[in-house]
């Protein structure tokens, strides 16, 4: 294994296939096969995988059902723009998801998050965003990593050890579209909101904050925050890139009983196997994308 782990060193950087600046040198487990909940690595090793890719394969490895329709789908058809399974997976998603009126795909969720907020942008006309401590949304400049120096001011910049940091970010990315504040904390969002409110597009936020160590929502705060929202004109972005389908086919939104405007999906949607996300929400928002004046 450890052999095998320099040969992939030589020309993959760091020999793993994540951006995170971690305080340890990591040494990947290499699999050859799968079994429904057990991984066995290069070494005849067997694992018992809680991972499943953040929960992404839901019906876990080597289901012959899922393989097998995997398998047919791509002899009949592959690499086109649109094909046959088209309608029947866009009803499945406005079925359960309780956001869902109207339905895009895309291939990740760092993308699909940042059309969700360039769509609020160009709904509410206004600029920035609030996030939350914790809370992740993939790994664009103006998204990921950073923390606040002034409570009045929440506005997030680089700092040293930041694990989610990096060199190379485009000036000001964050500084200039974001605000940055603690989870669970109503009151804060809501001063916020009575100061700034004029230039905030969107709250974007994990309905359950996985990303943060499982924090689950404070009773009434995200019924508070659609509350902010709706009273600010505010577009609320429901990330559920690993909530979604995992608590259930209507994702932690149907579970809570709070209906964002916008929500973004994670390759669950296809069982994990699949690179695909996708960007759902309220009808009128998501007409902007075809919306030619």
């Amino acid at each position: 294994m450890m052999q095998y782990n320099q040969r992939v060193k030589q020309w993959l950087p760091g020999g793993v296939h994540y951006n995170f600046h971690l305080p340890w040198e990591e040494t990947p487990l290499h699999f050859k096969h799968a079994s429904r909940s057990r991984v066995t690595d290069m070494n005849g090793n067997e694992y018992l995988d809680l991972y499943a890719r953040f929960g992404a394969l839901i019906v876990g490895h080597g289901n012959e059902e899922y393989n097998e329709c995997l398998k047919d789908t791509i002899d009949r058809v592959l690499s086109v723009s649109h094909c046959d399974l088209d309608a029947e997976a866009l009803e499945l998603i406005h079925q359960y998801v309780p956001s869902a009126e109207m339905i895009r795909f895309g291939l990740s969720g760092t993308e699909i998050v940042q059309n969700a907020l360039r769509l609020a942008r160009a709904w509410t006309g206004k600029n920035r965003f609030v996030r939350f401590e914790g809370h992740y949304h993939g790994n664009a400049d103006n998204i990921m990593g950073g923390k606040t120096a002034r409570t009045g001011m929440p506005v997030p910049s680089d700092y040293p050890g930041d694990m989610k940091g990096t060199k190379g970010r485009a000036r000001d990315a964050m500084e200039s579209q974001s605000y940055l504040l603690p989870w669970n904390d109503a009151a804060r969002l809501e001063e916020l909101f009575r100061q700034h409110g004029d230039d905030i597009a969107a709250v974007i936020m994990e309905p359950v904050c996985v990303n943060g160590g499982g924090v689950m929502p404070a009773p009434g705060y995200l019924q508070k925050v659609r509350q902010l929202c709706d009273q600010y004109q505010v577009v609320l972005i429901f990330d559920e890139i690993i909530t979604g389908f995992r608590m259930g086919l209507g994702g932690a939104q149907q579970l809570f009983g709070v209906t964002p405007d916008l929500t973004t999906l994670g390759k669950a949607i296809a069982g994990g196997g699949v690179p695909v996300s996708a960007l759902v929400g309220r009808a009128d928002i998501m007409k902007l994308l075809v919306d030619k004046k």
